[in-house]
């Protein structure tokens, strides 16, 4: 009696590690900012500031946090877009009023996020859930150094593209799994 007890409690054991396990795999994927930028007036600009992984694999509703790990201490947007060309190609594509994305991504983040009055809001978009094109948060430098964000509004099978407004370099995909 007594080995079979130790035998079905090992086996709980082992299916709940198990099943903890998978739990862990699926539902919160982390992206860190990498990099740095190093600015040597009337020479250069240097900035490997990126995104780590750039692409990742989710499921409807899963989270994704993003996190400021990087070295340039500047603040970074994550904004989103279904379409493949807002994403900028070349240094020119970036340049104020040529990344209509960026702009607007921009333009919201300061509206939203420095208010005349009160907290910083630190999720711009239609308010019904993270995952529609022009979605943005804001994070780190001043601002909370991860955010975290679920993605509601997405569909199996799509690809739905990532960038930092203030970055534009910066950029990753995300495909959601069905």
């Amino acid at each position: 009696m007594t080995r079979k007890l130790v035998l079905f409690t090992v086996g709980v054991l082992a299916m709940t590690v198990l099943g903890l396990g998978v739990a862990a795999a699926q539902g919160t994927k982390t992206v860190r900012t990498m990099g740095d930028e190093v600015l040597k007036p009337n020479v250069s600009v240097h900035a490997t500031l990126r995104f780590s992984p750039g692409p990742i694999t989710v499921q409807p509703g899963d989270a994704v946090t993003w996190v400021g790990d990087d070295k340039s201490g500047a603040p970074h947007t994550v904004t989103l877009t279904r379409d493949s060309d807002e994403l900028v190609k070349a240094f020119s594509d970036f340049l104020l009023g040529t990344c209509p994305a960026c702009d607007a991504a921009i333009g919201a983040a300061l509206g939203g996020h420095f208010p005349a009055a009160g907290p910083p809001v630190l999720e711009l978009g239609t308010g019904d859930g993270f995952g529609d094109d022009g979605d943005s948060i804001l994070f780190g430098n001043g601002f909370p150094n991860s955010n975290t964000q679920t993605l509601t509004n997405v569909t199996p099978g799509e690809t739905v593209y990532y960038f930092c407004a203030i970055h534009p370099w910066m950029q990753g995909s995300i495909d959601v799994k069905g």
